[in-house]
């Protein structure tokens, strides 16, 4: 969030962001540090009350890493190497997984498979040995045995209500990447003095196929052939990644000559926001995005 600081404050002031609430009711000034923060969000809790940090310290290298890179390479428009190109699909993946909308929705949806797996333990607890044999007979299915292996079990379930992002930025990490390799990587960029803008929710999964009615898929995923993935990196730029291949000749894009373009991302990035959106600027144009 450094990279959105005012770079117009007074002489002497701490560095400060401007917040957006998206009832455009708030607008105010906050240091970047003390922005988006909740304690032990990545902290694996042990039984005993013991606390490991091993998904903050990692994170915190990807960080480096990606800070590095759009310090070194990003901002001055040099080309990237293929393991450039990989810190930026990763940190883009785990951006995409490290948010509070995302924790929440995961421990929605395997809150429900916990709630079944404990009625089906009530359940077991009153039913008769034929009862259950019959049960275990109908999961598995015709001529086909249960694998301990690919199953998971109450403990791993709970474990994964109780303390989600571990899994949560494992597995989207582990397949998102992947499919940010294969795509086409664009830089687009603007030299406005308000900019791209970010927010607490900014990595946007985009797909204008489900938009218009015309995809079967309810919602975007990465194998969507029409799917627009998009991430603000600073106010001058913003990573996109589409499965077309665009003609444009270089990775670098100046939307400049078109600045419905920037308003146009500015406004998919408020629409995936949760709660709050980040500027570099308090500008009318920055309101103006919530009241239209």
């Amino acid at each position: 969030m450094k990279a959105w600081c005012d770079s117009t404050a007074p002489s002497g002031q701490n560095p400060y962001v401007w917040l957006l609430s998206l009832d455009g009711q708030s607008i105010r000034k906050k240091a970047p540090e003390n922005i988006f923060i909740e304690t032990d969000f990545y902290t694996i809790k042990g039984g005993d009350g013991s606390r490991d940090l091993v998904l903050e310290h990692g994170l915190s290298q990807l960080e480096d890493q990606f800070v590095r890179l759009r310090r070194e390479k990003l901002s001055k428009r040099k080309p990237l190497s293929l393991e450039d190109r990989l810190t930026l699909c990763a940190f883009t993946a785990a951006m995409q997984a490290r948010t509070k909308r995302q924790r929440d929705h995961w421990r929605e949806s395997w809150g429900q498979a916990l709630d079944l797996m404990e009625r089906m333990i009530q359940w077991s607890e009153q039913a008769s040995l034929e009862e259950r044999e019959r049960m275990a007979s109908t999961l598995r299915g015709p001529h086909q045995e249960l694998d301990e292996n690919e199953s998971l079990s109450y403990e791993d379930v709970k474990e994964l209500v109780d303390q989600p992002m571990g899994s949560l930025l494992e597995s989207t990490i582990n397949v998102v990447t992947p499919f940010l390799m294969s795509m086409q990587l664009v830089i687009m960029e603007t030299s406005s003095a308000s900019g791209f803008i970010a927010s607490d929710n900014p990595c946007c999964w985009f797909d204008m196929e489900i938009v218009k009615g015309k995809s079967h898929f309810r919602s975007p995923g990465i194998g969507s052939p029409t799917i627009e993935i998009s991430l603000p990196i600073s106010p001058k730029q913003l990573i996109y990644f589409t499965h077309h291949r665009l003609v444009m000749g270089e990775m670098y894009f100046n939307l400049d000559v078109d600045t419905s373009l920037v308003k146009g991302f500015n406004r998919r990035t408020l629409m995936y926001a949760d709660k709050l959106a980040v500027s570099s600027r308090s500008t009318p144009m920055l309101k103006s995005l919530i009241t239209k």
